[in-house]
């Protein structure tokens, strides 16, 4: 397993303890330290240089890492420099799916310059082509629920309207409020809303040459 974006090295740590080797890079000096302190084999790589081979690998992974590079390309590049034939890769960000994504609720970590990218599968599938990665599936992590009832509601704007005009100071009047609008949103979750997720998607491919 190699692992693109190891951060602390907590996954590649995981791996060790199930007997299964792992290595991985990261462009942070100071995390690439901490993952050496734990014996693991993780080197500092930059993205934007020119991709280099290493021993071939089938399996990699890159945990919420593509959203924050610049050139998110490079990423697909150097993955396949190391790739085995039908080797597998899994890339994780932020849903498209999720909430504030769905309903056009503005969210200052998910831009520039926390986040750099926004993705949806045919994105994932037009990146990853001319690489030699093929698509294979678009997984999404589930939502409770009531949380997804929750935004259904507190994300509409006559909800956003009258809690900018203090309406909902009066907690019993927030409420109120929800319990009259619940039938509703329940209503859009099984229908129109059913496809709301949680705040991840995975994304897995198979390398299959240019």
């Amino acid at each position: 397993m190699f692992e693109f974006g190891c951060g602390s090295g907590n996954f590649l740590d995981r791996c060790r303890k199930q007997g299964r080797a792992g290595s991985g890079m990261d462009f942070s000096g100071d995390a690439v330290d901490s993952c050496v302190a734990k014996g693991l084999n993780v080197r500092k790589v930059d993205l934007n240089a020119i991709a280099t081979a290493s021993d071939p690998v089938s399996h990699m992974a890159a945990f919420h890492f593509l959203e924050h590079v610049e050139r998110p390309v490079k990423l697909f590049e150097h993955a396949a420099a190391i790739a085995t034939p039908y080797a597998h890769l899994w890339i994780s960000v932020p849903s498209d799916r999720r909430p504030t994504r769905r309903f056009g609720v503005r969210d200052y970590l998910d831009q520039p310059p926390h986040h750099m990218t926004r993705w949806t599968p045919e994105a994932f599938r037009q990146i990853g082509r001319p690489h030699g990665w093929r698509l294979v599936e678009t997984l999404y992590e589930p939502i409770f629920f009531r949380a997804a009832l929750w935004s259904i509601t507190a994300y509409s704007p006559r909800y956003e309207k009258w809690n900018a005009a203090g309406r909902f100071e009066n907690r019993l009047v927030e409420k109120i409020y929800r319990s009259l609008t619940l039938p509703g949103a329940v209503i859009r979750r099984l229908s129109t809303e059913r496809l709301l997720s949680g705040f991840s998607m995975l994304a897995h491919f198979v390398f299959e040459e240019r």
